[in-house]
């Protein structure tokens, strides 16, 4: 399978209940295998192709808002039009799944394979305070793999995931193991998994998707990830606990908060603490890649302790 057959074909092995999406070379494969499979027909997924690429990501925040695992992919100049939508997304604190098959650029460059949207991928791409999880497969076998990793990790984050590729391996044939099928979820499941999403139901009326965030200091809590609430309440730690060790601990804390329907930014915002911290005591500087030196590093993770505290 090429690179792009295996991903589409992997979202509808994972539940997908929706792709929207715009052709472009060089992923356009995706909707063409989605369509030639017709999973609607079988999964009962939905494949649109919308009018452009601003249309397809304004119909994934519909979706992700109303709590189903929504699918889109395009190339580097579409990624940059869907950009304000991915913002708007990570802003509302929704989950979406993001292909990028990386061509040349600036601009609309070639149709060639590059890999020259790396800073747009992790630092964000579009305006405001937010990062998305980036994960890039390096062969055909995980562009497969990577699916149901990124739809449980926006799901569990409520946050954007990128799958980050390139022309290459989105070309590129090679054979694949396919996972087994999961299920898509049923209503009553997507209500019970998630608590925040917009049903349309009477009862769930008072739910709301917020994207308007008035006031400074909220803002500043917001971008800080800092509900003091959910900081208190995470466990201490044992002294001399490595970043692997922190991690694990952070991340089986985020079930248990995400229980009491805690905004999650809370908790990433303590992962950031803890992980810098561990980065400073292991010496790994891994920062001084980004021109930063160690008084600045520290000084960063006492603004983020300090506003993870508040």
């Amino acid at each position: 399978m090429k690179g792009n057959e295996a991903f589409a074909e992997a979202c509808i092995r994972a539940g997908a209940d929706a792709y929207f999406g715009y052709p472009i070379t060089p992923q356009s494969e995706v909707l063409e295998y989605l369509m030639a499979q017709k999973p609607y027909e079988t999964t009962g997924m939905v494949v649109l192709q919308a009018e452009s690429e601003v249309s397809a990501i304004n119909m994934c925040y519909g979706a992700g808002g109303a709590g189903f695992k929504v699918v889109t992919s395009s190339s580097s100049p579409g990624i940059s039009l869907k950009q304000e939508g991915i913002s708007y997304m990570a802003g509302a604190e929704l989950p979406l799944l993001v292909l990028n098959v990386v061509r040349g650029g600036p601009g609309l460059g070639d149709i060639q394979p590059s890999q020259s949207d790396y800073f747009q991928a992790t630092k964000g791409g579009g305006h405001g305070d937010y990062r998305l999880y980036v994960l890039a497969p390096s062969s055909v076998q995980e562009m497969s793999d990577f699916v149901p990793i990124a739809f449980e990790m926006a799901f569990k984050y409520r946050n954007p995931v990128m799958i980050l590729s390139d022309g290459v391996i989105g070309q590129m044939m090679e054979k694949v193991e396919l996972f087994d099928p999961i299920p898509r979820r049923t209503i009553e499941q997507v209500e019970k998994q998630c608590p925040w999403a917009t049903t349309g139901k009477k009862a769930n009326r008072e739910r709301n998707i917020d994207l308007v965030i008035v006031g400074t200091d909220r803002l500043q809590a917001f971008g800080l990830g800092a509900a003091a609430p959910a900081a208190r309440r995470l466990q201490p730690l044992p002294a001399g606990a490595g970043a692997a060790e922190i991690y694990a601990a952070r991340c089986a804390a985020c079930h248990e908060q995400a229980q009491g329907n805690v905004p999650p930014r809370s908790l990433i915002a303590q992962h950031a603490v803890e992980r810098l911290m561990a980065v400073l005591g292991t010496g790994a500087m891994r920062a001084h890649a980004e021109g930063l030196d160690r008084a600045q590093i520290e000084s960063l993770a006492r603004f983020l302790r300090e506003g993870a505290a508040r």
